[in-house]
């Protein structure tokens, strides 16, 4: 199998999650009154457990994509992605999702529903430009 193939897969599976995320589980936390810390700190180590490896995957076979082909400016764009995703992540919504495991705030769940639309439309683009590749 190839690395875009494995790359295709890999941001297929983010997209749903992220889009799901979006569009489902995040704003759903507004509702959660009762044990809303508790309940946060079990979605973040949950949903962590099974998107960490696979983004450490994805930016894997994007960094192989671009050290085979560097000068293929599809393959410069995805790695603009993925970086901007990484990015967003860990010095977005990481913080948010921090703040909010110490207890329910509004402004927060709504910066970060806000904010998450980078990641949503990021892998979306992505998704569409790895179908390309293919």
């Amino acid at each position: 199998m190839n690395l875009e193939l494995y790359n295709l897969i890999l941001n297929s599976i983010l997209t749903g999650i992220i889009i799901t995320t979006q569009i489902v589980t995040y704003p759903l936390l507004k509702y959660v009154n009762r044990d809303f810390t508790l309940f946060h700190q079990k979605y973040v180590s949950r949903i962590g457990f099974i998107v960490a490896p696979i983004m450490v995957l994805e930016l894997t076979v994007v960094g192989k994509m671009v050290i085979d082909d560097f000068y293929n400016p599809l393959i410069k764009l995805l790695a603009f992605f993925t970086i901007l995703i990484w990015l967003s992540t860990f010095f977005i919504q990481v913080p948010i999702h921090k703040q909010l495991s110490k207890g329910k705030n509004l402004t927060r769940l709504k910066i970060l529903i806000a904010s998450n639309w980078i990641r949503t439309i990021g892998w979306s683009l992505k998704l569409a430009l790895s179908a390309t590749l293919i």
